[in-house]
């Protein structure tokens, strides 16, 4: 992605369509979300299709969740081992 400078400071100047993609970006990379995928979506943004952008955002919190109930167990069985010894 590329920005324009503001030439009296040299910082980047962002669009809001810019930032939506920075945002995006930056949340989906903390998940499981493949760069593959993030690129479709970076598309659904300049299209303004933010419908399937929050449709996706729902999915990866619904893996996530699930990744951590299944830690959650796990870590409930091993705390069962831990008290039996």
């Amino acid at each position: 992605m590329t920005s324009n400078r503001n030439k009296d400071n040299g910082y980047r100047v962002y669009t809001i369509t810019e930032l939506r993609k920075i945002i995006l970006i930056s949340s989906l990379r903390k998940t499981v979300y493949y760069i593959e995928n993030m690129k479709q979506l970076l598309n659904e943004i300049e299209t303004q299709n933010y419908k399937k952008v929050e449709l996706t955002f729902e999915l990866a919190l619904q893996k996530l969740n699930s990744q951590l109930m299944k830690q959650f167990l796990g870590i409930a069985e091993l705390m069962k081992y831990v008290k039996y010894y």
